[in-house]
């Protein structure tokens, strides 16, 4: 909101013969529409990494990636996608201390593992899966628990058969990469 405001004011303010102090042109529908869809997303995307700090959490997004925020209320709280390979990577929350993998519509939990796994953090002790879709042609799910006191964040890599190699790499390069906001 503040970057579309300064930008509104910075070039009324640099067109030839405008005055410095006169006030920016009242917003179009279409800008007010944007100016408060931004004004309402509880993250935003600063230097490449996604931060969301009423939740509690940051995430890289991939240069090329587009992202939506999951509705306030719903565990969904991120999904990023690459739209080129078709590669996702959502990210959920689950409250409480059940670090199972939840289950998936149209996909089973065909690995489901707690062990030592790489992911967030390094190598540590955490639960992994991989669910098979029902539709062969369908994206695999990867998955990855990541504990907190708290809650239980699923991060989830969806890659589609035709980029398996290339997706999950990006996949587990954004995974390793996710963090729990310290709030001290």
């Amino acid at each position: 909101m503040i970057v579309l405001c300064g930008l509104s004011v910075g070039l009324s303010a640099c067109r030839r013969g405008a005055s410095p102090s006169a006030p920016p042109p009242p917003l179009s529908a279409a800008e007010e529409a944007a100016e408060d869809a931004v004004s309402q997303r509880r993250g935003r995307v600063i230097g490449g990494e996604y931060l969301d700090e009423a939740s509690g959490y940051a995430v890289p997004v991939p240069v090329g990636w587009v992202w939506e925020e999951g509705p306030e209320s719903a565990a969904l709280q991120l999904r990023m996608t690459d739209p080129a390979e078709g590669t996702t990577v959502e990210v959920w929350r689950f409250s409480g201390t059940d670090y199972s993998l939840r289950p998936r519509e149209d996909c089973s939990w065909r690995f489901d593992d707690h062990g030592l796994y790489g992911g967030p953090g390094g190598l540590m002790m955490r639960t992994v899966g991989s669910c098979v879709p029902d539709d062969a042609r369908a994206a695999r799910v990867f998955g990855w628990m990541v504990e907190t006191p708290e809650a239980a964040w699923q991060l989830e890599g969806h890659v589609l058969p035709d980029s398996t190699i290339r997706g999950l790499a990006v996949v587990r390069s954004v995974v390793a990469q996710f963090r729990i906001l310290d709030n001290d």
